[in-house]
Parts: structure tokens; sequence; C-alpha cells
């Protein structure tokens, strides 16, 4: 069952968005540029009851980061998807480094890798973690940043990218079991420039949502609202078969 999101404002919503599709340079991490200890910090972490081991979940954020319009949304996706039996973590990139947005570059998709691998090997050090279940889920520019782990792949067994910003993306193909989430309508991160990396990438599923716009997960942005860089908005039957096929494709 999916926990209803909270209401955020229009305007913040508004402002995440545009942001949310800004680019950056994709230059992929091989190896973990961030201390695991010094990033740790920053994680915010739930675990599900009992004693584990648990397969582990990393959440990468949009642009405006975790506390867009008060956090809301990524609080209810992290305690759902707790509910299944995973810890879920949060990476995050922008408050590690004293952001709060990624506009202009401030945090390059090389960064934003290396912490993603940074977290996983914390994670892999930890008693409660089942290994090889180590899942990544981004949105937007988080979920652009999770296609650049997954083209990397030694740190995460399986990604999931929600209505990602693939412009400037490297067409490199994945690594690792891959899950675009996307609305066929969406023209703030278009699915069409995602193509070459979905026709490269045999680990690579897409699903493309009739009608959906960007953001069609956020019960907050109901209704739909057009702005200069788009169309966004809520679509509960695209969100609810995406809310499916998330928990169908993580790794146990």
């Amino acid at each position: 069952m999916i926990i209803k999101f909270q209401t955020v404002a229009a305007i913040v919503a508004a402002a995440w968005l545009v942001s949310g599709c800004q680019t950056t340079s994709n230059d992929a991490a091989s190896s973990p540029g961030t201390a695991k200890k010094e990033l740790s910090s920053y994680m915010e972490t739930t675990t599900p009851k009992g004693a584990g081991p648990f397969p582990a979940v990393m959440m990468v954020s949009g642009c405006s980061g975790f506390n867009f319009g008060g956090g809301g949304f990524y609080d209810d996706v992290q305690a759902n998807i707790t509910k299944l039996g995973f810890v879920v973590v949060r990476v995050d990139s922008l408050r590690f480094r004293g952001k709060s947005r990624c506009n202009g570059g401030v945090v390059s998709a090389r960064e934003q890798v290396a912490d993603i691998q940074a977290a996983s090997a914390y994670l892999q050090g930890q008693k409660n973690i089942k290994q090889g279940a180590i899942n990544l889920l981004g949105w937007s520019w988080g979920g652009k940043g999770a296609l650049a782990a997954a083209m990397v792949g030694k740190a995460i067994d399986a990604a999931v990218a929600y209505y990602p910003a693939c412009e400037n993306l490297s067409s490199n193909s994945v690594t690792v079991p891959t899950l675009i989430l996307h609305g066929a309508a969406d023209n703030a991160a278009k699915p069409a420039l995602c193509d070459s990396i979905v026709a490269k990438s045999k680990t690579l599923t897409r699903r493309l949502y009739p009608g959906a716009h960007h953001a069609f997960d956020n019960p907050a942005l109901d209704p739909p609202k057009e702005y200069q860089f788009g169309t966004i908005g809520y679509n509960k039957s695209a969100a609810e078969a995406a809310w499916i096929e998330l928990a169908k494709f993580l790794k146990h």
C-alpha cells in the first residue's frame, strides 16, 4: 500500500523541477572519491523490524535535494520502501557539500557516482546488510546519477531511475539490471534522450506510461500544470503501476 505523500506548494514544486532538469558534465567515476565515514554522517537511514540481514536501497534526490517541499515526498517513499523490508539510506551529495540545489553543476556526475560508490562501500561493511542486494533509486537529476552509476556498476546490484534527465549523459550501456520509469508525455526530461542508452543496454528495462508527465509519481503535484520548461504533475494510474514495477524489480 502506498502512503499518501504530503502536499507541497506548486511554486516550490516548479522550482524543484526546473532545476532538476539542468544538466551537468558526465564524467563517470571509477572509484569512491568521498570518504565513507564522512558521507555516512549525511545518510539518513531507516531499517525494517527484525534482525536482518536486509537488502538495501540507496536513494538519490532530484536537483533540489531531499528537503524539497519540506521533504514529505521523499520521507513517504523511504517509509514505503522500508515497509517492503529494505534498509533505506539517502545519498545526499548536495548537503554533504553544503549545497541546496544542483544548479550550475555544483555536484558533477563524477562526484555523484563517487558518493554512491562510497555509500555502497559503507553499506557493504554493515553486518545487517544482505550482500548482493544493494539497490539504487533516483529521480530526475538523481535518476541521471543512477544511470551513470549503473554504467560503472561496481558498487550496486540494481538501479531504478524515475524520469531521468538523460541530456548530456554518456550513451554507454549499463552494466547491472536497470529499470527506467518514465512518463511518455514527459517534455521536461524527454524519454527520447534516453533512447540510445536503452538501445545499447541488454540489462535495462524501460516502462513508458502513456499520458504521464514529469514527476508523475508525486501526488502533491495534482493536477498537472504547464510551465515554460514543460508540464509536470501527478498521474495516479502511472504512479501506481510504476510502484508495482519498482517493488518487483528491487533485488531482495
